[in-house]
């Protein structure tokens, strides 16, 4: 249940994406940008590569060809993830230039977040066991949709608004479930996991550390404060 609430958390940051900037253009965009660039590289770099490499360990007597070298070289998934939502940018904004190609672009971009909430929702559900880490990751999986969600309203506003943005709530909703009646090979959470880092280390790089309007002290705090939490509950767990 516990999980479930915090599924429609994140449910209610898709649900308000336009609601959420009208409120936070009262904020000064680059604290809250970098304070949550912050948060979300903590979260990759202190929780995420820990649990990929811990799986990747655990894994590596693989002798299937191509997933065994995936598996042994994991980070390449990463990367995976970093080119194809930087593709799907620049897409984006070919879009806006061509109008007939519009509808397109916003098909393949919004079905690729689809996909990619679907393993948000998985992952949600994967850390139900623990009810903190399940918060700490809702925590940096909120700022990180709300970044995503806010670029998919300016590229394409009105269909984000009247599709977008229910494919999104659905596709969360059924990863959740997935990882309610499911649970995947430990390979495909690996993979999952690594995927999921390379798009957020891309959000951060790219949107959430802009280059002239960035704010080094709010960053500096959502690094320190976000990963120090995520650190003392690591030794909490070791002296237990």
């Amino acid at each position: 249940m516990f999980s479930l609430f915090l599924l429609l958390a994140l449910i209610g940051v898709i649900f308000l994406t336009r609601q959420l900037q009208q409120l936070l253009q009262n904020i000064p965009q680059r604290y809250w940008i970098s304070l949550g660039g912050g948060v979300s590289l903590a979260y990759v770099f202190t929780a995420f590569l820990a649990e990929m490499t811990e799986l990747q360990q655990h894994l590596m007597p693989l002798e299937v060809p191509v997933l065994g070298y995936l598996i042994e070289h994991i980070h390449l998934l990463m990367l995976l993830g970093i080119v194809t939502v930087y593709g799907l940018e620049g897409l984006a904004q070919s879009s806006q230039q061509e109008a007939w190609l519009h509808p397109r672009i916003f098909t393949v971009h919004i079905s690729f977040f689809a996909l990619y909430n679907v393993l948000l929702g998985y992952l949600l559900r994967h850390t139900v066991q623990e009810w903190l880490s399940c918060l700490l990751l809702t925590i940096a999986l909120a700022i990180h949709l709300s970044i995503v969600c806010k670029d998919l309203f300016e590229h394409h506003p009105h269909l984000f608004d009247s599709r977008g943005r229910w494919l999104l709530i659905g596709s969360l909703f059924a990863g959740w479930l997935m990882g309610q009646r499911a649970i995947l090979p430990e390979i495909a959470l690996a993979a999952s996991i690594a995927f999921v880092a390379g798009v957020l280390i891309f959000q951060v790089l790219k949107h959430e550390l802009p280059e002239t309007e960035g704010h080094f002290g709010a960053f500096l705090a959502g690094v320190v404060g976000f990963g120090g939490l995520l650190v003392a509950i690591t030794w909490v767990r070791i002296w237990e």
